[in-house]
């Protein structure tokens, strides 16, 4: 009697046998832990900004495109946000999202130490007109190699182009409407990957030991396409987003001689006034998918080694 209440552990036993009692009961308990992650990360894949890139769509397959149109409408059913990038940015389009910008960032900081010198950032001198459309790549372009080895077009911005703007708005009267929670476009999609990130190195703290996959590396190319912004986020406050988070200078400065200074293979896409204008591209979401699935991977394969040792091992061997 003593040894079969010893041997099943306390618990009743499954098919008269008490270690595969103990083996069931082991293998529920270690699972909850990866199986509430995968839940959580799959969220994030869900519920991830639809980023619909009319370029990258048309090279599909159409079986593939119609699978994803029904996704998104999904996602889009649950109140997920939709942003669309046409083919080509176009400069007046740009200066028209410029404005709206400075009008929220305004009223962001407009009262606060930190305005002047977030109003000095916002000055535009240049912008790298090599993703728009051939008509905007003409007047005052300069073709120049930055750090990294790409080629870059830039245009001088005139006068009436973006500090006209600028200025009007600065002293324009503060409007009655705040807009602090009118973000752009691509400070929502940055946003999100800070959440994300800020996720998975919580889960590596649950995960204690884990081995992360090289595969699974917001460094590599391909991955998590703002890991040098959000890395320098990461540095300060928690729970700082934009654009409140344009208050630190060390954020600020990020944009200083980004041709000279910015390695794109490392830190992935440079900071500063007109990428936070630009309309978002298509791998923004893709590959920051990747990167959630293939540390879902590694949370398995950590888990299962786990699940191996302690519930296998430890019933062969008692």
């Amino acid at each position: 009697m003593s040894n079969t209440t010893d041997d099943s552990f306390l618990l009743p036993e499954i098919m008269g046998s008490p270690k595969l009692t103990k083996l069931v009961l082991l293998t529920v308990f270690i699972f909850i832990l990866p199986t509430v992650q995968t839940i959580w990360l799959s969220a994030l894949k869900f519920f991830h900004p639809v980023i619909k890139d009319i370029e990258m769509d048309k090279n599909d397959k159409v079986f593939r495109r119609c699978c994803r149109a029904v996704y998104r409408g999904v996602r889009k059913m649950f109140g997920v946000k939709v942003m669309t990038k046409e083919n080509g940015h176009e400069w007046e389009n740009t200066k028209l999202k410029y404005k709206d910008m400075c009008k929220m960032l305004k009223e962001e900081f407009e009262g606060r130490p930190c305005w002047k010198q977030v109003r000095d950032w916002l000055d535009i001198k240049e912008i790298n007109v090599m993703q728009y459309k051939e008509n905007d790549q003409t007047a005052g372009v300069r073709t120049i190699e930055r750090l990294d080895g790409r080629m870059a077009k830039m245009r001088t911005c005139e006068e009436d182009d973006f500090n006209l703007v600028l200025d009007a708005v600065s002293r324009g009267a503060r409007g009655t409407n705040a807009r602090r929670n009118n973000p752009t476009n691509m400070m929502i999609i940055i946003n999100y990957h800070i959440r994300i990130m800020s996720t998975v190195e919580f889960f590596k703290q649950i995960n204690y030991g884990m081995i992360v996959s090289p595969r699974t590396d917001p460094h590599r190319k391909g991955s998590m396409e703002w890991r040098g912004v959000i890395e320098e986020v990461s540095k300060l406050e928690p729970g700082l987003r934009f654009p409140d988070v344009l208050r630190y200078s060390v954020i600020r400065k990020l944009s200083d001689k980004i041709n000279e200074n910015w390695d794109h293979s490392k830190k992935g896409t440079e900071l500063d006034p007109h990428s936070l204008l630009i309309d978002p591209w298509g791998p923004l979401e893709t590959n920051a998918v990747s990167f959630i699935n293939s540390f879902l991977w590694d949370v398995w394969i950590f888990w299962f080694q786990v699940w191996f040792g302690i519930v296998v091992i430890g019933i062969l061997v008692g």
